[in-house]
């Protein structure tokens, strides 16, 4: 997916997103779990997160986006 030249980057090609899923580093990936937020967190990220907060302050300024699917998403999304 770092490849510069987009026809030949993961991704791009005439499969888009299957390719992507389809790609045996997230053979253990389940989509639908991550889809609904059920996909557990790594301990190392949580503690790493955990102190983050402890020493930075607070900011209530960022905006919580909602991931499930909507019905005005362009069709290229399908599928994600």
């Amino acid at each position: 997916m770092l490849i510069v030249d987009p026809k030949k980057r993961l991704g791009c090609g005439n499969q888009g997103i299957t390719a992507i899923k389809g790609h045996s580093w997230f053979d253990s990936t389940d989509w639908d779990a991550l889809l609904e937020g059920g996909v557990e967190v790594p301990s190392e990220i949580i503690r790493r997160l955990e102190y983050a907060l402890d020493v930075h302050p607070t900011d209530d300024t960022y905006q919580v986006f909602d991931l499930r699917p909507d019905e005005d998403d362009p069709p290229w999304l399908e599928g994600w």
